[in-house]
């Protein structure tokens, strides 16, 4: 099987602010990963990757979908607590105060939607507040819909589309197409080259 490789910038054509900040989380999060998964034979389908202040190449040798199912799910991930954790922003070192108020961002926004997030009720955690125990509730997480996004990436014989992909939605909250005329550029559609 040939090496298979996908460029990502910051400025490519068309790409919104929201493009852009997904950039920024996938380079940390790969930035994460290598220091996790430091050889390549460690990766699904010996996923390699390069990363400059402002692009990522992405190289690998796998099936497409396993591939990126694979990067997805490392990517965005569950703490034992039910938060959702972005492995980019090293969750492991960020005080639970941190975590959880990450965590209800991530709720009330982008997994807003009951379809995108599966969830194991309402749970709390106690911290101090000066010398007094608070209780903070929040809702406990199982699975959420970037863990899986790799079905929208990938057609039925799990290779990764060329076509757009459209992403206005409840997963995407604020992405609307801006004026009709130049609704090709501001609907919110990644174009993967």
């Amino acid at each position: 099987m040939s090496a298979k490789m996908l460029q990502i910038h910051l400025h490519d054509p068309g790409a919104t602010w929201l493009h852009n900040a997904g950039v920024v989380g996938l380079w940390m999060s790969l930035h994460q990963l290598q220091e996790k998964y430091s050889l390549k034979a460690q990766r699904e389908g010996g996923l390699d990757w390069s990363l400059s202040s402002d692009s990522i190449c992405l190289k690998w040798n796998g099936a497409d979908f396993e591939v990126f199912d694979w990067l997805l799910k490392q990517s965005f991930q569950i703490s034992q607590e039910g938060f959702v954790e972005l492995s980019g922003l090293k969750p492991h070192q960020m005080s639970i105060q941190a975590r959880l108020a990450i965590h209800r961002g991530m709720i009330n926004t982008f997994l807003q939607h009951p379809t995108s997030v599966k969830s194991d009720g309402t749970d709390h955690i106690v911290v101090e507040i000066g010398d007094r125990p608070v209780k903070l509730f929040y809702k406990r997480v199982r699975s959420y819909a970037h863990q899986n996004f790799a079905k929208q990436l990938c057609d039925d014989q799990g290779n990764l589309r060329r076509e757009g992909i459209g992403i206005v939605g409840w997963l995407y909250p604020g992405l609307a197409v801006r004026h009709y005329a130049y609704r090709h550029h501001t609907s919110g559609v990644s174009r993967l080259k």
